[in-house]
């Protein structure tokens, strides 16, 4: 697959569950104004926007046109996965993929990377869960699908418990930010309305995730 960089990157990056959805639509809509003022734009409406996942598929022949476009990137740090046998574990999700990596490298790429606290990242599992059951009881979902994501989810919370485990995963997203060249990686607390909590320089980023309880 070949993929031209755009004109500018944004990337919203998080783990799963952490509400990168909710705050991208809020960016796109423009109804968080403290983020156009830090990162000195006017509107995030006339912004394409498309999720890091399309572009793990070698089969996707759809181009990210570099011309003239401003790109607001969906990007899942952290994903769980079902293996052979059903053996749940969480995979991360692959940072050497080119493509990827290609589009942080370009041009102007800037991270916004969110972070809740322990407790909310459980709720908004819970919320899931009790969303999949609705809708299984609606007739809506399959109860084949609604099992699967269930074990799923129930992997998330496990994850999300082991606090340090969560902090070693934002410490190795930071390495590779600073790997691809990423000059800004904002760190953002989405534990209720988002607010920056980082500055952008990633030698303050372990401290960062350390304040928001991702500690030992």
């Amino acid at each position: 697959m070949v993929v031209h960089a755009p004109i500018e990157t944004i990337v919203i990056a998080a783990p799963s569950c952490c509400g990168k959805t909710y705050f991208s639509d809020s960016l796109k809509s423009d109804a968080l104004p403290e983020f156009n003022e830090i990162l000195h734009i006017d509107t995030f409406q006339d912004w394409d926007y498309k999720d890091a996942f399309y572009l793990d598929s070698d089969s996707s022949n759809e181009l990210i046109d570099a011309s003239d476009l401003r790109l607001i990137l969906h990007w899942t740090i952290v994903r769980p996965t079902l293996k052979i046998f059903l053996r749940n574990v969480f995979h991360n999700v692959s940072y050497e993929k080119k493509s990827r990596a290609d589009l942080l490298r370009s041009k102007k790429s800037t991270v916004l990377t969110l972070i809740a606290s322990p407790t909310a990242l459980a709720d908004r599992v819970a919320l899931r869960k009790k969303r999949s059951q609705e809708l299984l009881e609606e007739g809506r979902r399959s109860r084949y699908k609604h099992l699967i994501y269930q074990f799923k989810l129930n992997s998330i919370h496990r994850f999300y418990r082991n606090t340090e485990q969560l902090a070693r995963m934002y410490d190795r997203w930071n390495h590779f930010c600073i790997e691809q060249g990423v000059h800004h990686n904002y760190l953002i607390d989405v534990t209720s309305e988002p607010k920056l909590v980082g500055d952008g320089i990633h030698e303050h980023y372990p401290l960062m995730v350390n304040q928001l309880g991702f500690q030992p």
